[in-house]
């Protein structure tokens, strides 16, 4: 009797074990279903020797107390917005048209989003727009946009990064650029600044040039940094 007990029990144990598992595999099987896969990485991408890149990868806290994460190269043409709960529990996803084709920077006011892009100007023309910021409401529909055109500039974004904060209603802009061809025949890498009047969306300061170093420029900066000592939006920094 006692090794029918024993045998039973060793049954309903097994029984259990295969039901555990059965359990745990359709709970792998639903959380994969529910994932969804990009072929963008940040992985090591903070990481540079000589020259840097743009930050692609943004995480930043919602009015309510949710996260926002900003993804650019996860999906071309598009910027990624990924939403969280505060418990990080993926919550929705919004696929946001890029404006001009490079992603520079993404940067959260607190009332707004700002998103600057750039494109190429091989051709060194005046008349195309190179660096371009946009302003967007929280639930990310287009409010303006504001841009420089020519301004010296072949290649945005070239060999650093771009990072952006706030002062009142200026948007201060730090990045960097590929100039036109100097009277060496090359083409040099400097430092670029933009400042924009946030409320009207217009860009009221630049800096593009070859200028003395009480502007701020400097040749060949391969990664840009902007921080104000006191910032009015005491919530988490996008990062």
């Amino acid at each position: 009797m006692n090794m029918k007990k024993r045998m039973l029990s060793i049954v309903l144990s097994g029984a259990m074990a295969v039901s555990t598992v059965v359990s745990a595999g359709s709970f792998s099987a639903f959380a994969v279903a529910q994932c969804v896969a990009y072929s963008g990485s940040n992985v090591n991408a903070q990481d540079y020797v000589q020259w840097s890149d743009t930050v692609k990868s943004y995480l930043t806290v919602c009015d309510n107390g949710n996260y926002m994460r900003v993804q650019s190269g996860a999906i071309e043409g598009k910027l990624l917005v990924e939403y969280y709960s505060s418990d990080f529990e993926p919550l929705s996803t919004k696929l946001i048209d890029n404006e001009l084709p490079i992603f520079g920077a993404f940067y959260d006011s607190g009332n707004n989003y700002y998103v600057l892009s750039g494109q190429e100007n091989p051709k060194q023309n005046d008349s195309l727009e190179v660096f371009r910021i946009t302003k967007y409401d929280k639930n990310w529909n287009k409010i303006k946009s504001c841009g420089l055109y020519g301004a010296n500039t072949t290649v945005p974004f070239d060999a650093g990064s771009a990072r952006m904060t706030h002062s009142g209603d200026h948007l201060l802009v730090r990045t960097c650029h590929e100039m036109y061809k100097s009277s060496d025949g090359n083409n040099h890498q400097s430092n670029v600044t933009i400042e924009v009047d946030m409320p009207s969306m217009t860009i009221t300061d630049s800096y593009t040039g070859i200028m003395n170093v009480d502007y701020g420029y400097v040749s060949h900066s391969f990664n840009q940094f902007i921080k104000n000592r006191r910032q009015p939006y005491s919530r988490p920094r996008p990062w």
